[in-house]
């Protein structure tokens, strides 16, 4: 497998989870969670569109920050460890699109 179908593989198991802690929050944190999320949406889908394209984009030091990346989705128990996992995961994504 190449690190762009790990890339792949990764971030798209990280968008949805981020889409299931935002389902489960309260609605006043979904109200300010969902505008970030919808950023992070949009992104998701260029960043996807690119990984599929031919060629290898991703290298072993994209795959070492997604795992950081992941590591704090994963901690994200309130809606301020959401919003800077959010933030963080658009932050990577667009140093990629």
């Amino acid at each position: 497998m190449d690190n762009d179908t790990k890339m792949l593989n990764e971030i798209t198991a990280k968008v949805n989870t981020l889409d299931i802690q935002y389902k489960m929050s309260s609605f006043e944190d979904q109200a300010v969670l969902g505008p970030a999320l919808d950023e992070l949406w949009d992104d998701y889908v260029k960043f996807r569109i690119k990984l599929l394209k031919a060629g290898v984009i991703t290298t072993d030091a994209d795959l070492e920050e997604m795992e950081k990346i992941r590591t704090q989705i994963d901690a994200a128990a309130d809606r301020q460890a959401m919003i800077m996992a959010i933030a963080r995961t658009i932050a990577f994504i667009a140093t990629k699109v």
